[in-house]
């Protein structure tokens, strides 16, 4: 099997032989290296196709699939949010167990123009707002209960007070 060894590797690639996090045993059967390639959350809706169109209207994603039934109902689709690909089910609440509790980011090079456009879709949303921990940001929950959270990355970390630092490995 082909190997890397570790000051070789990029960031996002962990092998087999090597615990991903101390403690961790999960894998190690193989000298296989994976790439980790991205994340894609996989939402739940009622109505798959309200919700693409609300998305798309509102926050201006782009549908790119849409798996429909004899009836027309959606029962899968995908949309593009950036470089980023969402993917939505329909016939399903989020409820418990699907999405509870979740905040999804969404990185935008200008939040107070986002703001702009979600206003203008006739949403209410509070101003951005600077965080001490680098971006403006301001959130929107769906109707269907998912709270999305738009992101500009203004600066770098402050201490904050408490003494609560960024630290990282």
């Amino acid at each position: 099997a082909l190997t890397t060894r570790p000051e070789q590797r990029r960031p996002d690639e962990a092998t087999a032989t090597e615990p991903v996090h101390e403690g961790d045993t999960h894998m190690t059967t193989t000298d296989a290296t994976v790439t980790l390639q991205g994340v894609t959350p996989y939402l739940y809706y009622s109505d798959a196709g309200a919700a693409l169109d609300w998305l798309a209207r509102v926050f201006g994603f782009r549908e790119t699939a849409r798996y429909v039934d004899g009836d027309g109902v959606v029962h899968e689709s995908e949309m593009r949010v950036g470089d980023t690909t969402i993917q939505l089910s329909g016939g399903h609440d989020p409820g418990t167990g699907r999405g509870e509790g979740l905040l999804l980011i969404v990185h935008v090079d200008d939040v107070d123009a986002m703001h702009a456009r979600v206003v203008a879709a006739g949403i209410e949303a509070a101003a951005p707002e600077q965080q001490s921990y680098g971006p403006r940001t301001f959130g929107v929950t769906d109707p269907w209960g998912y709270l999305w959270s738009f992101w500009q990355q203004v600066h770098a970390y402050e201490e904050r007070k408490g003494g609560l630092r960024e630290v990282r490995s």
